[in-house]
């Protein structure tokens, strides 16, 4: 994951080392399905703000707390901007529900707590 806003050459850098993600050295960086694959490059999605407001359906734009300034964040935090309401804090990164093996340090247990405790703020 990028912190920060992605620089407009970054799909012309170089490939990372394959090690820093816990892949083998002969990994090549190609990705053949649509989320590993295609998610730097599809298009922008701009969502309806007026039409989210006005639908009556609570949105709970969510973030992680331990996912810096990634990407899932700026976008938690955008929706939230363009609602108009706070984006809600979980604990973990942007899969905080899921503790793995790219994600050790995620507590499901604290992440439902928290869930639970937003759930019932209304």
């Amino acid at each position: 994951m990028y912190d920060g806003p992605l620089p407009d050459d970054f799909l012309d850098r170089p490939a990372p080392d394959p090690a820093a993600f816990g892949f083998s050295a002969e990994d090549d960086g190609s990705r053949d399905d649509a989320l590993l694959g295609r998610n730097m490059t599809m298009p922008a999605y701009h969502p309806d703000g007026e039409a989210l407001r006005a639908s009556g359906v609570r949105v709970v734009p969510a973030v992680g707390a331990a996912s810096g300034a990634a990407m899932p964040r700026r976008a938690g935090e955008a929706l939230a901007a363009l609602l108009g309401v706070e984006a809600v804090e979980f604990p973990g990164d942007h899969g905080g529900f899921a503790a793995n093996e790219w994600s050790p340090q995620n507590d499901p247990a604290a992440f439902a707590a928290r869930l639970r405790e937003v759930l019932d703020g209304d």
